[in-house]
Parts: structure tokens; sequence; C-alpha cells
């Protein structure tokens, strides 16, 4: 039903909230409250033309001002819109009811939210504002606008940026990805890097966030991770990054980088002089050519009189590494650690007959041994001894043989680091899906397949495959191997909590009631009982809750009654 707004009053009041008046556009005010802060001027543009093409679809609800016209509930965007059109007059929906300020604002970012597209920065706003509302319950707020905890924890990080990369970000000037990373900083990295990166479009503004993460890492982070100096310290250092993640895993990453590498240097050093320490003969070495911060370190240390030794590109060989020992609870079966445990044995042995082996060679004289540094650590290397006037023309052949099998192996080194750019860099024209793809797509899922599925594959002894072992099984695929690497793939991604969204959550219940639908439907079931329970229980207080205040307002009322005929008493005594 349609009426005009100079109807009267009761006539207005009397209508249900989902009646539609026609009301005047200079009667109506927006909500000072509304979530949303912000107006595309563009997408406002294209509104107001699709209205003036079809009319207004869905009227906007308003309710009743404390004075006099009304205030916008939800639907302001078509409101400007209308106002851009310069009509002056809207459809309305008025509630009736009276006003309940969370109902309200539940109600407009709902709107927001679900039905027009929101700026990232007033979602941010909203939902932190709602987080009050709910006393602090992200699982709650999650679970009233359809979102997870993990989605509305990162809108709600947004408002935690420096006022002007929040101006960046709203004149679409860094792309949303961007803005989450930089939020994920404390403020006074934020200005570093908004003053240092982001003041022109020359500097990382177009940046992916990848490649934005990678910078940011090398000119001011690291991820700890990558550092074997003791991090006790630094788990509630107010310089991790992880401090102001609640969701984050991981060591973290420093942002004080003069702290990180004088820990590091330090780290370095004292590594460095316990493995010299173990043999008198043992001395420092580094690259002829090239600088790096651990440099700095064997900086330090020749400053203090331990002697170095400089060698050319590759001439300095590692010492075999001791493998670490797999932890049971890594694996999932007694077998699988059983089997980790039988290689790490072979390993071990291994590393420790060829240490033994360098280390007699080097008291004989055929090679020298050093302590090298890198970015994290210090280890043994090995050089080979060739003294002036002893070595055989057969030994210089062998040795120029292996530079050779050296250079090979940088040639196709190199090659595939600039081949992975290109790839992950260039775009690719859209052609039809080759069989080398294909192989390339199976040969990954190979990754993902089950252990007691290695049989199907050929491999029945196997505890795990071997590169050349899923090439073999790719060249020669059947169908039924195709749709056994692709389930169990699919099994290993739904399975996983990486990235996994409310509709991987739903995909993931109707895998389960495709392939095992009688325990899923008992599993669903059972917690579908549980919870309808616990409702139940609430149901039941709500109940009492609105009993007890019902029964407090009849008091409240019939003590005022109470109280006027006292009064009227009294008069009429006087």
């Amino acid at each position: 039903m349609k009426t005009n707004e100079n109807n009267t009053t009761t006539a207005i009041a009397a209508q249900s909230t989902k009646s539609t008046v026609l009301l005047s556009i200079d009667k109506i005010r927006p909500n000072p409250n509304n979530p949303r802060r912000s107006y595309d001027e563009n997408a406002l543009a294209e509104l107001a033309a699709s209205i003036a093409t079809h009319g207004l679809i869905q009227p906007i609800r308003v309710r009743a001002a404390e004075q006099d016209g009304y205030i916008i509930v939800c639907g302001e965007r078509r409101y400007r819109a209308v106002q851009l059109l310069g009509q002056t007059e809207i459809e309305a929906i008025v509630d009736t009811a009276p006003a309940d300020e969370r109902a309200i604002f539940d109600l407009a970012l709902s709107e927001n939210i679900q039905r027009e597209e929101m700026p990232p920065l007033d979602e941010a706003e909203a939902y932190k504002a709602a987080m009050q509302t709910l006393r602090g319950d992200a699982a709650a707020v999650a679970a009233r606008f359809g979102k997870s905890e993990q989605y509305i924890y990162y809108r709600m990080k947004l408002d935690e940026l420096i006022p002007d990369i929040k101006k960046l970000l709203r004149e679409n000037s860094i792309t949303l990805g961007l803005a989450m990373e930089l939020a994920r900083y404390g403020k006074d990295l934020q200005k570093t890097i908004c003053k240092d990166r982001l003041k022109n479009e020359e500097g990382w503004r177009k940046y992916s966030v990848k490649e934005f993460k990678r910078m940011v890492d090398a000119h001011y982070t690291n991820d700890l991770a990558r550092y074997r100096f003791d991090q006790t310290a630094c788990a509630a250092c107010k310089y991790n990054a992880n401090t102001y993640d609640m969701f984050a895993t991981g060591s973290g990453r420093c942002t004080n980088r003069e702290c990180l590498e004088a820990k590091n240097r330090e780290f370095i050093e004292r590594k460095s002089g316990e493995l010299i320490a173990q043999n008198p003969k043992f001395i420092l070495c580094k690259d002829r050519y090239g600088y790096d911060d651990h440099d700095k370190a064997v900086e330090h240390m020749t400053e203090n009189g331990v002697e170095c030794k400089a060698f050319e590109y590759g001439q300095v060989q590692e010492m075999p590494a001791i493998p670490a020992e797999p932890c049971p609870a890594d694996y999932a079966a007694d077998a699988d650690y059983t089997a980790a445990m039988q290689i790490y044995e072979q390993q071990k042995k291994a590393a420790e007959e060829k240490t033994a082996d360098l280390l007699a060679k080097h008291d004989a004289g055929a090679i020298r041994i050093f302590v090298k540094t890198s970015r994290d650590d210090a280890r043994l290397v090995y050089v080979n001894q060739a003294a002036k006037g002893r070595e055989s023309t057969g030994e210089l052949i062998a040795r120029l043989e292996e530079k050779k099998i050296r250079n090979t192996e940088l040639a196709h080194e190199k090659t595939v680091e600039a081949v992975r750019q290109i790839v992950r860099d260039e775009e690719i024209a859209p052609t039809p899906f080759t069989q080398l793809e294909d192989n390339i797509l199976y040969y990954i899922m190979l990754g993902s397949l089950r252990r007691e599925h290695l049989a199907a594959v050929g491999f029945p002894k196997a505890y795990y495959l071997t590169s050349e072992q899923k090439i073999a099984v790719v060249n020669a695929l059947t169908d039924e191997q195709r749709d056994l690497i692709t389930r169990d793939f699919l099994v290993k991604s739904l399975t996983s909590d990486i990235g996994f969204d409310k509709t991987g959550k739903q995909l993931l219940m109707e895998f389960a009631a495709l392939h095992h639908k009688e325990k899923y439907e008992i599993t669903k079931a059972q917690f579908d009982e549980e919870y309808t329970k616990r409702n139940d229980r609430l149901d039941e207080r709500i109940a009492v809750a609105e009993a007890q205040e019902k029964a407090k307002t009849k008091a409240a009322k019939k003590e005022g009654k109470t109280g006027k005929n006292s009064k009227k008493m009294t008069k009429k005594a006087a």
C-alpha cells in the first residue's frame, strides 16, 4: 500500500512496518550512527542511472525522529542516489515500533554488508562497534553477520592503520591486500614505510602483496624462523609482528633490525668460537667477494685477533650435516615413525662415516677444515689441499673436472631461479590445456596421496613417493588412478585449515555426505541434538528473564497507582 506523506499521523502510525509511503526528501535525515562512512561517487552515479531507468526497486527504511521528520534505518545509498536525480520524494517503509538503537545498528550493518559493497574501513569500524555491542565476542559477531572470526578480526585490524595509510586506501591508491599487510605492523613501522615507500606511485603502491611483503622483509623486518639464536625474549617483544596478530603462527617477524642484527651477530660469533675450539688447526674463512650481514660478525672476530682466510666462490665444500631426529608426534602411525627412524639412522651413519673420513684427511694434510659463517649460523667446511709442486697432472685434471661439474650445476640453478621468476610474472596466452600441464598437475597432486594408496599406483612397499617414482606414475596413469589421486588431493585440501572459509566448510559437508553418508548423518545429528538442547535451555532462561521483567514492570505500575491514591486521600482529609 502507498500513501501520501500528507496523510494524518494517526494513519501512518496505524500502518505495519511493511507499509510503503511516499516521503519528502527534505524531511529525511541520514543516521549519524550508520556504519557506512563513505560513498563511492561513481557507484552512486551508476545506482542513480539504474533508478532513473527501472525505478526504486527496494524502498528505503526509516523511523520517526524525536523531533520532526525521519531518520534512515537502512538504504542511505538509495537515498543519496535519488537526491542526485533531483527527485523530491522517495518510497520508504516506516518503522512504527519504538527505537532500539542496537537493533537499528545491526540492521544497517547487515544491509551494508550483505546487500551493498561496503568500504573496508567502514566495515572495520562497524565490526569494532558491533564487538562493543556484543561485549567483545568475536564468535557472536561472526555468527550474526555470516562471516568467519578470522575475517572479522582482519577487517578490524584495518582500524589500526595510521591516518595517511587509511587515506591511501580510501582513495584506492593502495589495494586492500596491501592495507591488510600494513595493518599487521606497528604504527612506527607503518609511518616509516608510508614515508619512504608509499608517497608516490613510483614507490611500492602497485606491488602485489607477496612482493610487498618480500620487500618489507628485506628492508624493514625479518622472519625470526630464519634465525637460530635463542628467541625466548622475542616471543613477547613489542617489535615482534606476531604481537599485533592474534591469528599469527610461527616465531614472528622482527621489526627492530638493529636488535635483530646484534643478536644474530652474537650468536654467529659464539658458534664460530665453539667450532674453532674443537681443533687448534681450525681457522675462520670467508668468501673473497660479496658482503652480507653475517660478514660483520667476521669483521668483529678478525678485529679481535681471530685468523681468517678468504676463498674464491665454489672453492669451499660443505662438511656432511647430521640429520634431525624424527619426532614421534609428527607421525600418525607407529609404522611411519619406525620407517622415518630407519631412514634417519642410515643418513646419520653415512654422515658420521663421511665426517670421520674427512677428519682423517685433515690430519693427513689432504684437506683443510675451516669455520665459515652464513646469514644465521656457523658451520664446518673444507678445502682440498693442493700443495705447490706436489699436485700431479691427474689430480689437477680431477680438480678441474669437479669445477666443470659444479659450473654445470650452477648454470642449471641460476636458470631455474630466473625461469621461476618468468613463470610467476608473465601472463600465459589462453591456449588449450596440454599433456605436459596435465602431467605437472598430477605430479603435484601425488604429494597428497595417502600411504595406504601407494600400492594402487604400483609401489606397495614404499613409505612415500620419490620424484622419480612420481614421474613414473604420471607417465602411465589409468583412469582409476587419476580418480584416486584427485580424490586424495581433495581430501587433504578439504581437511586443511589454511584459508578455509564458510563456503569451503559447506563443500566439506557435501563431500562427506557423498562419500561417508552414514557417519556424516550420525555426527551431524549428534551435534545438532547437543546444541539444540543448549538453545532450549537458553530459551528457558530468556523466558524467565522476560517474566521477571514483566513482573517488575507490573509491580512498578501498581506502586505508582497506590502512590496517587494516597495523595488523593491526603487532599480529601485536608
